[in-house]
């Protein structure tokens, strides 16, 4: 089933939480462009594939315990002002507690997740997926992954993941590697974080 994309004049971050909570029954999103973009209840079948993907990315952050992970319900503010809701996606703790109390539980918090999971049903348009991942990288997203079920090829012969535990696998690496890095960073001076551009306080 397709989405079905509306414009609504005058509509700031604040009317479309109130837009939100008067139709609770729907699932909004916002685009960058001011377009509300109302997505339709999925198939069993992609409804069946998205709830193995939320276990396997909860399985793993319960293992790793290195942030926090969301469902496909959950909205997010990227920094071009749309606010979207990835069929999975996941937080550094860092990042996470960056946030305060109100933007954690009563906003659609305004930052890009870490990573993201897109799982393309059968009604999906490969080119509007892509254009959605990309979106997600250019608004700070750091790994994304667009997963077709059905082929892991699209029309254009590039090749898609199928294995969702590659991108658990994926992020973990990257997440380690950031922890290094951030304890090596820690380890020097002031005066040598502030010749490296780097503010000290980013690092508390």
């Amino acid at each position: 089933m397709n989405a079905i994309a509306l414009t609504i004049p005058y509509l700031n971050a604040k009317r479309f939480v109130e837009l939100c909570q008067v139709n609770q029954d729907l699932q909004l999103e916002l685009a960058a462009t001011g377009e509300v973009v109302i997505m339709p209840p999925t198939y069993p079948w992609t409804g069946k594939k998205n709830f193995g993907i939320a276990g396997q990315l909860w399985a793993w952050n319960d293992r790793t315990n290195l942030g926090i992970g969301f469902d496909s319900s959950t909205g997010f503010t990227l920094p071009n002002g749309a606010v979207k809701s990835p069929d999975a996606s996941w937080i550094s703790h860092q990042r996470w507690e960056s946030l305060s109390e109100t933007q954690q539980q009563e906003e659609f918090s305004p930052l890009a997740p870490d990573f993201v999971v897109e799982l393309r049903s059968s009604s999906d348009s490969i080119e509007k997926l892509r254009e959605k991942m990309w979106e997600y990288i250019n608004n700070g997203v750091r790994l994304g992954w667009l997963i077709d079920p059905k082929t892991k090829y699209d029309s254009e012969g590039n090749w898609l993941l199928t294995d969702t535990e590659l991108a658990m696998k994926e992020l973990e690496l990257e997440q380690q590697k950031r922890l290094k890095l951030t304890e090596k960073l820690r380890s020097l001076t002031d005066e040598q974080l502030k010749a490296l551009g780097i503010d000290p306080q980013e690092l508390e």
